[in-house]
């Protein structure tokens, strides 16, 4: 007989085995392994999807994260709804003054930049600063 891990068996969808996916996805990402990093990121995805939810902020995150990396790789087109869902979760769950939601739009106007998409890229970066603005004062 096997003993038992401490705190019960964990599969593919456990929180903490999908922490560990994100973290080495994370680490490909940053050694310049995107397409290593890409099924990992959709994996976790895709798993927090089904356990927490499309809203869930580590929903939200996940889907930022695999933004991130297919950009990286130069696939907008891919990026770019991954990005907004970013972003519009963000904002309805934490307001648009929250530092995630206001990444989640630097993300995106920049990722609109890239696919000269200039106009809405504009006034997504001058609503960003504005945000910042009215927030802080500057």
């Amino acid at each position: 007989r096997r003993p038992r891990a401490r705190g019960g068996a964990r599969g593919p969808r456990h929180e903490l085995t999908l922490e560990s996916l994100s973290n080495m996805a994370a680490w490909l990402h940053e050694q310049g392994k995107h397409a290593r990093a890409e099924p990992l990121y959709q994996g976790v995805l895709e798993a927090r999807d089904a356990t927490l939810g499309p809203e869930h902020p580590a929903t939200l995150q996940a889907a930022s994260d695999l933004g991130i990396v297919l950009a990286a790789q130069g696939k907008y087109a891919e990026a770019e709804p991954l990005y907004r869902r970013a972003l519009e979760g963000r904002k309805a769950a934490f307001g648009d003054d929250h530092p995630d939601a206001l990444e989640s739009l630097s993300n995106l106007a920049s990722l609109l930049m890239e696919r000269q998409n200039h106009s809405e890229a504009e006034a997504l970066f001058r609503r960003a600063l504005q945000i910042r603005t009215e927030a802080h004062g500057e």
